[in-house]
């Protein structure tokens, strides 16, 4: 009895300690979704883009547009707020737009004042400056009529503020339907409370370690809260349906966690700043599971009764192993052929609501100023004819996805290029060409390039005009994430493997637990492939991620059958907890179904397919392995 009152001690003090350390870490959490954290620092991108921007000063910009006003109130009122603009230290110039010197297909509206915003930027691994759009919005939020403002700083501080509003909406949308959830399925109050205590201090644990960590939340990192809230209940799941037992599932649940934080360790080896961010707070997330588990659940207080209605491994059946070949014949056909359709992309927008105002706003700039977006290019005129390089902007401005130019060429010769960026500081022979196209995806970009390089080969032989500036970064991002996502997947299923070896012992049993992992994840990802669903800024740790969590039932399974000997005791132990887990997990991620943002929402979909696929896969495939390939054998 004494012990059982200094567990609920312990208990107390631990939920206290939570709420004190809320209290000062939460105000702390920062948000941060530059492209510079997709790349690797040794990338020769990122040299490159260093290099130009030393040698050209920037390439950043913003578009700022009125409404037509009255010329005393625009005299009086927005031109000193234009002009106090220009005296902030890192802007460059604010000039009206379209700038002298500048082809440009789109006409100015008449009803418009349109400016041009060119700043420094923060660095060249962040070239974005929140801190001037912010300026910019309080300067003109009361004017009379309307203020459009665009730029790719824009739309990244428009995701950064949707990554914080997405983080709080998922995690409260999440709390309520797991309450819900445990309340129909539980019924038990100390029960649901305790599960409920377990689940946010998972994710307590993960947005304390961002801060302690420095590792500030992006888009990628929204998904991680609800994963927590509702993958923290898979322990409970299984400690309730032994009893509210926590020494019955001990070492099966130490097996879990270590493979599941694997799992995720596995993106600590890539190079890219921000899936080694997600990897610090999975790890993290996991780890506050476990030791949430042993505070609310160890030492046992009281005895739990499941549910009836969830004591089914009478009705389970295990598929006939005749009728099991075919099916995993039918998987592989249907699968191989999806997983070579795979292929990342990234479109900032996509992940924007397109009623949010940085969207808005950037579409009725590019439709009717026109596009903003900078493809930079320099030339060497010691190696390139100054009239060939004039056929070549010309040829390549008649593209449709260019809207504008600025070259070296059109300016007076009396005019300083150095000082207007468009001739570099270190060698005064190489010179700056900017087109300007719409805000595309890197595919698209990717095509753009190819389509301008093919109008160079018609005009140069030795020598090109060399690709620089800021698209350089943005189509270096798809490759880098499609090579982590391989790399990362790979070494994924090595941890997993030889957790399993480790914890099975015997290489049959490992390769039929392998098996049931890798049809649900490898299937996902065929479905990715069909949809034409992109590996994306969302989307890309979701492979890793997903064998991480449904690989936790079949170590269940695994346990119960080794303990046991038998698959159909295995089936009777573990079935309840399994069953109840991927239910309320499938639900938590259809909870990203409500997403404004497509990436997310398909994120949610694709993770309720794997994680149905992994139970038919665990109650199943699996017992009928076990009986075809071990038999009678002692596990």
């Amino acid at each position: 009895m004494h012990f059982l009152k200094l567990g609920l001690k312990l208990r107390l003090l631990f939920i206290l300690l939570y709420i004190f350390v809320a209290y000062f870490i939460l105000p702390k959490v920062t948000y941060d979704n530059s492209i510079g954290r997709w790349l690797p620092k040794s990338s020769k991108s990122v040299e490159s883009y260093k290099i130009f921007l030393d040698d050209f000063d920037s390439d950043a910009l913003l578009i700022l547009t009125f409404d037509e006003q009255d010329s005393i109130y625009f005299d009086n009122t927005i031109l000193p707020k234009i002009e106090s603009i220009k005296d902030l230290e890192y802007v460059i110039s604010v000039t009206s737009w379209p700038i002298k010197y500048v082809q440009h297909k789109k006409r100015k509206p008449l009803n418009k004042e349109v400016y041009f915003v060119k700043f420094v930027s923060k660095s060249y691994l962040n070239p974005n400056r929140p801190e001037l759009i912010e300026t910019i919005d309080s300067l003109f939020y009361n004017i009379k009529g309307n203020y459009q403002l665009a730029g790719t700083g824009v739309v990244h501080k428009a995701i950064n503020e949707q990554t914080q509003k997405h983080s709080s909406f998922y995690l409260l949308i999440g709390l309520a339907v797991l309450t819900i959830l445990l309340v129909v399925v539980i019924k038990s109050f100390i029960a649901i409370v305790q599960t409920l205590l377990v689940a946010v201090a998972s994710v307590a644990t993960m947005i304390y370690s961002s801060v302690i960590f420095e590792v500030p939340i992006s888009m990628a990192h929204t998904i991680l809260p609800v994963i927590l809230l509702f993958y923290s209940t898979s322990i409970s799941m299984h400690i309730l349906s032994h009893g509210g037992d926590f020494k019955k599932v001990l070492r099966p649940s130490i097996w879990v966690v270590v493979t599941t934080a694997l799992g995720f360790a596995s993106f600590l080896f890539s190079e890219i700043t921000l899936l080694k961010d997600f990897a610090i707070l999975g790890i993290s997330g996991i780890l506050g599971v476990f030791l949430a588990a042993i505070c609310m659940f160890y030492p046992q207080s009281y005895h739990f009764q499941l549910n009836s209605n969830f004591k089914i491994s009478k009705k389970i059946r295990p598929i006939r192993f005749q009728s099991l070949r075919y099916v995993l014949i039918a998987i592989i056909l249907l699968t191989i052929p999806g997983l070579f359709l795979l292929k990342s992309e990234i479109y900032s927008l996509s992940v924007l609501s397109d009623k949010n105002k940085a969207y808005t706003d950037h579409t009725y700039v590019e439709n009717v100023i026109g596009p903003y977006f900078p493809i930079e290019y320099t030339v060497d005129e010691t190696q390139l004819k100054r009239n060939l390089v004039s056929r070549w902007i010309h040829d390549v401005y008649q593209l449709h996805q260019i809207g504008a130019v600025i070259s070296y060429h059109r300016f007076p010769p009396s005019i300083d290029k150095i000082a207007l960026g468009y001739q570099s500081k270190s060698n005064q022979n190489i010179y700056r060409i900017t087109f300007f196209v719409p805000l595309i995806s890197t595919s698209q970009g990717a095509k753009l390039i190819q389509e301008i390089n093919d109008i160079s080969k018609i005009h140069f032989k030795d020598f090109q005009p060399e690709l620089t500036g800021f698209m350089t970064l943005y189509l270096q991002v798809s490759n880098e994430l499609l090579n982590a996502f391989r790399n990362s997947l790979l070494l994924a299923f090595f941890f997993v493997f030889l957790i399993m070896f480790l914890f099975l012992k015997k290489i049959k049993l490992v390769m039929l637990a392998m098996l049931v992992n890798t049809i649900p994840i490898v299937s996902m990802l065929g479905l990715m492939g069909y949809l034409g669903i992109r590996l994306d800024m969302v989307t890309i740790p979701i492979g890793c991620m997903l064998l991480s969590i449904v690989v936790d039932d079949t170590i269940h399974f695994m346990y119960w059958y080794k303990t046991k000997g038998s698959w159909q005791e295995a089936i009777r132990r573990s079935s309840p907890g399994i069953i109840l887990t991927s239910v309320v997990i499938s639900i938590g991620f259809g909870v990203l179904l409500l997403s404004s943002a497509p990436p997310i929402r398909y994120f949610g979909l694709l993770s309720c397919f794997a994680v149905i696929a992994a139970l038919i896969c665990d109650m199943m495939i699996l017992p009928s392995l076990i009986q075809k390939f071990v038999g009678n054998e002692q596990p």
